[in-house]
């Protein structure tokens, strides 16, 4: 378990329950990857929404996944225009009926979701910041799935319930977060009761 007892400050959804790391970078690695293709990027293909992320996936709706591992961590803050607090980056490993294996992974940075899909784990070099490589790895791997509003608003989204998973994880109290896994590893997303966020809450009563 990481040691947190030189943590700043705290940061959740409430900005309370959260521990965000050490300012020392000078942004973290979530916002960077994030602004890099907010402002487009031209260096990677140019992206226009969830239609184009998963066009390839279009025959694949609905389709059924199984956890077979998740972590959730908080990254270093850093300085932009002034204090930048930590992402809180949750990370589930997942295979499909196949067996084909992927890690989907929310990193979550003042509230703004950024979403990776890859074929290794990141979360542990995200949180450390140790490379180049780890950015640029990101920077390839950027999926434009959008903000969390955008997730619940396509519950027919292929990946609705591992956003929804993730969304949960890097949303919940800590105290929370080990048993939620252990309770969900192994199983499939369509066979586990998944608690709605704070985000889902308030999107639901809207």
């Amino acid at each position: 378990m990481r040691d947190d007892s030189d943590c700043v400050t705290s940061y959740s959804k409430s900005k309370e329950s959260r521990k965000v790391g050490p300012v020392g970078s000078t942004f973290c690695l979530a916002a960077e990857v994030s602004l890099d293709h907010r402002k487009g990027n031209k260096s990677q293909p140019e992206m226009t929404g969830r239609a184009a992320q998963f066009k390839d996936m279009e025959d694949k709706k609905m389709a059924r996944y199984r956890v077979l591992d998740a972590k959730c961590g908080v990254g270093a803050g850093g300085m932009a225009c002034g204090p930048v607090g930590g992402p809180v980056i949750g990370e589930v490993k997942l295979a499909d009926e196949s067996g084909e294996e992927f890690y989907l992974c929310l990193a979550e940075v003042d509230g703004i979701p950024n979403w990776f899909k890859t074929d290794r784990s990141t979360i542990d070099e995200q949180i450390e910041e140790t490379s180049e490589e780890i950015f640029e790895y990101l920077n390839d791997h950027y999926i434009d799935i959008g903000e969390y509003v955008d997730v619940f608003d396509d519950p027919e989204a292929e990946l609705y319930q591992a956003c929804r998973y993730l969304i949960y994880l890097v949303r919940c109290e800590r105290d929370q977060e080990e048993p939620f896994i252990q309770a969900t590893v192994g199983k499939y997303l369509d066979e586990m009761e998944i608690p709605m966020s704070d985000e889902e809450e308030e999107y639901s009563e809207e």
